[in-house]
């Protein structure tokens, strides 16, 4: 959240996991790529992850590279339809998603054999691709997730305390403290300081 941030390691990636922490009647949305632990949540689906995939395939083909600068520009009209009034966007939405303009795309992909697979996670990301449109306090990518996450992964390479459940503890409680003082605006040396003595 804003204001608040927890850090839990688990050697599982299944559904139990996000079950287990934020509970099976959690309502609010979940940023996420296509992993389907968290297909029980709302959710908003991360485009740069889709365009990313997309973007692998464009040395093969000048239609995909095609296709491919055409997602890239609907990710910006996405972005500049948050800025929009209610009704707007619900517009935009439906101009977005319609047979002219993403699900062209999805057609003319279709028929290109390396894309099929491709194909197929974007029309299971289909109805989540937008919900950020609708809802513009939702971000359209999980960035700012990955950019958190990334300090813990570092960590892992370089100490590899994680490896024992003790270390587990200690690092997803440091990390959860301290991320949680950087972002509510408190000095996190002087809380680590408080914390320890």
């Amino acid at each position: 959240t804003p204001s608040h941030a927890l850090y839990e390691t688990d050697l599982s990636r299944s559904g139990d996991v996000p079950k287990r922490i934020l509970g099976s009647d959690y309502d609010g949305y979940v940023v996420r790529d296509g992993w389907q632990g968290y297909n029980n949540y709302n959710g908003q689906r991360c485009w740069p992850h889709l365009m990313r995939e997309l973007d692998d395939f464009t040395e093969d083909s000048k239609e995909i590279q095609i296709q491919a600068t055409y997602f890239h520009k609907l990710y910006e009209r996405c972005l500049k339809a948050k800025k929009k009034r209610p009704k707007k966007r619900k517009k935009l939405v439906e101009v977005f998603n319609s047979i002219y303009e993403l699900g062209y795309m999805i057609e003319v992909l279709s028929k290109i054999k390396k894309c099929r697979e491709f194909v197929t996670k974007l029309q299971n990301a289909r109805p989540l691709l937008f919900t950020g449109v609708i809802h513009p306090e939702i971000p359209l990518d999980n960035n700012y997730s990955e950019r958190k996450l990334r300090k813990i992964v570092v960590h892992r390479k370089l100490m590899g305390c994680i490896r024992n459940e003790k270390g587990q503890r200690f690092i997803e409680n440091v990390m959860s403290s301290m991320e949680t003082w950087d972002q509510q605006g408190k000095n996190v040396y002087e809380n680590l300081i408080n914390f320890a003595s």
